[in-house]
């Protein structure tokens, strides 16, 4: 009789740990698909930065058309400050409202303010700021989909090389570095 009673305390103690395995991977194993789901995020993530530019690499667009007469500006051959933005991005109005004044504080460096997806209508240029339009995206195609979002801020070097770079950030939380990175851009040659 106690041999039987063992038997089925050990029975029923082996079904209740299966049932409780089994209860915890089915638990777990929505889990393991987020989790995967996030490798694969950070992969796609690290393949974009990857894919994206950084200071020294070569800016892939060496001129824009102007919005005030479709001449080009060249972004070549003289220290530029290229800051993208599109309509109805309200920290990309932020970035344009500054690109005048700060091309006046730094008179060594060309300000292009580069209205994408539209053909700058309401965009205003003035004597430090040149406006420039990509109303198609034909020239921000050239870069990657992460530098390709607005509002983003280039510091390129007269070779073509990237300086110093901001993609997708609100300009109060770059303004003081911006302004560094210009500092230092202004009073050399290489930036």
């Amino acid at each position: 009789m106690r041999l039987h009673r063992r038997s089925a305390a050990l029975l029923i103690a082996g079904v209740a740990c299966v049932v409780v395995i089994a209860a915890v991977l089915l638990v777990l194993r929505p889990f393991m698909a987020v989790r995967s789901a996030l490798v694969t995020a950070r992969s796609q993530l690290e393949q974009e930065h990857a894919a994206a530019l950084n200071p020294g690499d070569l800016f892939p667009v060496e001129s824009l058309p102007s919005a005030a007469d479709g001449a080009s500006i060249h972004l070549r051959d003289r220290q530029t400050c290229c800051i993208m933005g599109a309509p109805g991005c309200a920290t990309c109005s932020e970035y344009a409202g500054v690109a005048e004044g700060l091309g006046k504080e730094y008179p060594g460096i060309q300000f292009v303010l580069l209205m994408v997806g539209t053909d700058g209508q309401g965009a205003i240029s003035g004597p430090h700021m040149r406006l420039a339009v990509d109303p198609d995206r034909t020239a921000v195609a050239k870069l990657s989909d992460h530098d390709a979002r607005a509002p983003a801020v280039f510091l390129i070097r007269a070779n073509g090389a990237v300086a110093w770079k901001s993609v997708g950030i609100k300009l109060q939380l770059v303004w003081r570095e911006l302004n560094e990175a210009l500092e230092r851009f202004s009073t050399t040659q290489s930036g």
